[in-house]
């Protein structure tokens, strides 16, 4: 997990996560259904298992009533029964097989969850590291920015303030130089001024006489020029006294001047001032909207690390549960794998025993035949022989007494040998019966 933030570290493990979930939810319903399938079968064996026994028990009846014929029709029933039980059987096996396959991966899923989650608390915690560094440089560096900027501003505001207060002083400097030269020249021109004034308002009541009086127009308009020729002559006396103040009047307008232009430097320091606090307002805004940014970003950092390190947990438990419940699930494994090779080794046995029964009750019905014949022999022979004793012919009854005696010993050795097969049938029978009780306590 190479993602650079935490939403995508957070969308990689929640991708990851729901996939192995999915997978794991598969498992289950598989492992469900083998289950179920398992019971079934169990049910189905444990049924065939009755049949079986009653069937046995039904035979064996036949035949210690001799009713041959329909015991060995029952064979047939019987193999069909043990073919079903093994099939059923076969199934319990491979459905518990698919089962054990099916929970070790579980725990391995399990475990690639833990490992999921141990990587991506990995990775939120190296964000977490780069997100400290990065904000902590950028702090610092943003501090060292505001910093200078205000001993920018503050140097700027301390050149402002030394040109306000020698803007202030050129100003009284200038008022105070004007207010003379205007004292000088205003006590020099009184006369003209006065005159001039006083001519500004015969002038003014001459323009309104001529105004009023058109008919003494052209009288006014000769004393008007008169009166305008004694101002252009007083203004040209006015301008001869001033130009002898011209150095103090260019002195005082090279100081206008001087203000004029300090006053603008003035302004425009004053607005650069502005400009500039505003400016660092808005750095200061944005460096705090940062900050903020920066401490919301942690917040959500170390809320995922919280999360994840929930999640962490729990895939340890269920991993540590996991391999418990294997720990705890291995013995009863390995006994029912012992007693599955004891049930199969049993079956054989069992298989082995029915065949040895098959063969001994085919040797006993043999047996039989030949006690039957013999019989039915000497009962001949036992005839024959009364016949020649009655027809005086009694070499040949010696004959048959010798034949019949012969018949009787070899009828006595069949019965001998039908007891001893029986005997040896009942055993097997019995053997049979034991590994049939075996068979079903391992497979129970």
């Amino acid at each position: 997990a190479r993602e650079t933030s935490v939403d995508g570290v957070k969308t990689w493990h929640e991708s990851r996560s729901g996939s192995i979930a999915g997978n794991q939810k598969l498992i289950l319903d598989q492992r469900t259904e083998c289950m179920a399938l398992s019971l079934r079968c169990e049910d189905d064996v444990e049924a065939l298992r009755k049949q079986l026994v009653e069937v046995e028990a039904e035979q064996n009846r036949l035949c210690e009533n001799d009713d041959f014929d329909e015991a060995e029709r029952l064979d047939s029933t019987l193999q069909e029964l043990r073919s079903k039980e093994a099939k059923e059987c076969e199934q319990v096996r491979a459905a518990a097989q698919k089962a054990e396959a099916l929970t070790e991966s579980l725990l391995r899923y399990a475990r690639e969850r833990q490992d999921l989650a141990e990587m991506a608390l990995d990775r939120v915690k190296a964000l977490q590291v780069e997100c400290e560094e990065d904000s902590k440089f950028k702090d610092d560096d943003n501090r060292r920015k505001l910093e200078d900027e205000e001993q920018e501003l503050d140097n700027l505001r301390a050149t402002t303030k030394r040109l306000r207060e020698n803007v202030e002083r050129d100003s009284a400097s200038f008022l105070e130089d004007k207010e003379q030269v205007d004292k000088q020249i205003g006590e020099q021109t009184a006369d003209q001024v006065e005159e001039r004034d006083k001519a500004s308002e015969q002038l003014a009541a001459v323009d309104e006489v001529i105004q009023q009086l058109q008919e003494e127009l052209q009288r006014k308009l000769d004393e008007r020029i008169k009166l305008s020729q004694a101002i252009g002559s007083c203004e040209e006396k006015i301008q001869v006294v001033s130009s002898k103040f011209e150095k103090q009047l260019r002195r005082v307008d090279n100081k206008r001047l001087k203000l004029d232009e300090s006053q603008k430097k003035l302004e425009q320091g004053e607005q650069k001032a502005t400009d500039m606090a505003e400016e660092l307002a808005l750095k200061r805004e944005v460096f705090q909207s940062d900050c903020e940014n920066r401490r919301r970003q942690a917040r959500d950092v170390h809320r995922e690390a919280r999360r994840l390190k929930g999640v962490r947990r729990f895939t340890l438990r269920n991993v540590n549960m996991r391999n418990r419940w294997q720990k705890l699930l291995d013995p009863h494994q390995e006994e029912r794998n012992k007693a599955r090779k004891a049930a199969e080794s049993t079956k054989g046995e069992c298989n082995k025993l029915m065949e040895s029964c098959a063969s001994l009750e085919a040797e006993a019905d043999v047996q039989r035949s030949h006690r039957e014949q013999t019989l039915l022999q000497i009962t001949s022979l036992e005839a024959a022989k009364l016949q020649a004793a009655q027809a005086k012919s009694f070499k040949e009854a010696g004959r048959l007494k010798d034949e019949i005696a012969r018949h009787t010993d070899k009828s006595k050795e069949l019965e001998e040998a039908l007891t001893q097969v029986e005997g040896s049938l009942a055993d097997a029978r019995r053997q049979l019966g034991e590994a049939r009780e075996a068979e079903e306590a391992a497979q129970a």
